[in-house]
């Protein structure tokens, strides 16, 4: 009877571990090439690319690693003279037209599925990046705040460019994250309402700062408020402020205004002695000039031992504007803005004061606040 086993020079080459190495090498090569065709064509990277590409030479890696240990293993089994069988009686012979049209047949079947893969890859990451899917599939519980997204500034900005940014490290971390969050929406065992400020957020400076440039100067912004006082009359007060905003120095204008703290030549430290970082023990201010000052509560000065146990957070955006998308107006600043807008008749006798009270009474569900104000 005829040995099975091929024992030549190109023997151990020629199995089925070694054979799977070259074709995710193969996949993951096209893979990375379709979504680097992709971006050409689109003339924009697409959202997460980094990550996509870490993927695939992760299966190329993988795969490398495959050739040589298939190549290892087959080797040491024909050693030690096992009789398992090698791909020897599966050779691809060209000159041969079934053969021909066989590998024909693979190549094209392997270049559509690369590229089906590439497309729902691609499509998934999308509809993952939308913010329907972060405000209504992904985080219902989190209605107020999608609600509230659509009336601010940022309604036109994706959910993902500020809690998440550009670039992979970022978004694995809040998709790993984000498992606790559904296990704790399974189980229904989140707080109500959502606590602020988040902890763990990426800095300003990597998602803020791709739109907003701290160097511009501001100068001065002129701010006019509508009151609306509680008399019959609904009578309308007007308060006109001018703000000293300010920004990097000039020659042509001097002063820093309220955004000293976030000047690039100058760093502001502080400490907070409570979770939601309204009240503060400790500031310190390193200058340009490399000069260092601190300030501390008259009436509660931290010890040295309290500062190293505790968060000495740098200052950035988030610190003042801590609900850019995600702004939730008290009762009488909403009444005084739709009565500024007219969605309220200011005519209607005492409507302020009866519509402060309609929004400042506690509700159960959505559907009984609705059918009480509207009362």
């Amino acid at each position: 009877m005829e040995d099975p086993i091929e024992r030549g020079p190109g023997a151990s080459r020629r199995n089925w571990l070694s054979w799977l190495g070259v074709g995710l090498i193969l996949i993951g090569f096209l893979s990375g090439l379709f979504f680097f065709m992709l971006e050409i064509i689109l003339e924009q990277a697409a959202p997460y690319t980094g990550l996509m590409y870490l993927v695939f030479t992760a299966i190329i890696a993988f795969g490398f690693l495959l050739v040589p240990a298939g190549v290892f293993l087959t080797g040491r089994r024909l050693r030690t003279g096992d009789a398992a069988r090698i791909l020897s009686e599966y050779r691809v012979d060209l000159t041969k037209p079934a053969h021909r049209y066989a590998a024909l047949s693979f190549l094209a079947t392997g270049m559509v599925v690369v590229l089906l893969i590439g497309i729902g890859t691609y499509k998934s990451y999308q509809a993952t990046e939308s913010i329907s899917f972060c405000g209504q599939l992904c985080h219902s519980v989190m209605n107020p705040e999608w609600t509230t997204y659509h009336n601010s500034s940022h309604a036109r900005v994706k959910c993902v460019e500020c809690h998440i940014g550009s670039g992979a490290g970022w978004y694995v971390r809040s998709k790993l994250s984000g498992l606790r969050q559904i296990y704790a929406v399974t189980v229904d065992n989140f707080p109500r309402p959502i606590p602020t400020p988040i902890r763990d957020l990426r800095p300003a400076r990597e998602t803020c700062e791709e739109c907003h440039w701290r160097r511009k100067f501001v100068g001065y912004k002129e701010n006019v408020r509508s009151y609306f006082l509680g008399d019959e009359e609904n009578s309308l007060h007007k308060i006109r402020m001018l703000i000293k905003i300010g920004g990097e120095r000039t020659s042509f204008m001097k002063g820093s205004g309220i955004h000293y703290h976030m000047l690039i030549a100058s760093q502001v430290e502080y400490i907070a002695s409570d979770t939601k970082r309204q009240e503060i023990a400790w500031v310190r201010i390193t200058r340009a000039d490399g000069s260092v000052t601190e300030f501390n509560r008259e009436d509660y000065s931290l010890t040295e031992s309290e500062k190293s146990t505790m968060e000495i957070r740098t200052m950035d955006c988030m610190d003042c504007h801590n609900r850019p998308s995600h702004q939730f107006p008290t009762p009488m600043k909403s009444v005084n803005q739709a009565l500024e807008d007219g969605m309220i008749p200011s005519d209607v006798p005492f409507i302020k004061v009866q519509a402060v009270k309609a929004l400042d009474t506690e509700y159960a569900p959505t559907a009984e606040a609705k059918v009480g104000i509207a009362n």
